[in-house]
């Protein structure tokens, strides 16, 4: 195991990717990620990783991420539902308006509504559209 890994969380081979692997840990816990022009909390429940956080009205989504970032892609169980977000950046911008499609259907705003049925759901965010 290197020092970019443990049994609960990894980084991709070419170290592009973040990924969680077990979310059903006795307790909660957090990785904080530092640079110069980025800061992100990553919880076990996929939660603050760039902007998705649970809100009373919704899933909201506030992407912030570095400007050399044109993808991430982020699996947030919630309400019983499951969302595979997949959050582009075509123009390399750290924030900005977004658009966004849940399974295939273009949303108003930024928020996710709560779920009307459990299954899996498709989220495509843009920023800086």
């Amino acid at each position: 195991m290197s020092l970019l890994e443990s049994k609960h969380w990894r980084f991709s081979d070419d170290g592009r990717e973040f990924i969680i692997t077990r979310r059903d840990l006795p307790d909660p816990w957090e990785n904080r990620i530092c640079t110069d022009d980025f800061n992100a909390i990553i919880r076990q429940d996929g939660s603050g990783f760039c902007g998705v956080r649970a809100g009373y009205d919704g899933l909201e989504i506030d992407p912030r991420m570095p400007t050399s970032w044109r993808r991430a892609k982020v699996r947030r169980p919630w309400r019983g539902a499951v969302y595979d977000i997949e959050i582009l950046n075509p123009h390399g911008v750290p924030v900005g308006p977004v658009t966004m499609e849940l399974d295939g259907r273009v949303l108003d705003g930024d928020v996710i509504p709560p779920p009307a049925a459990t299954g899996e759901h498709r989220v495509r965010v843009t920023v800086g559209a």
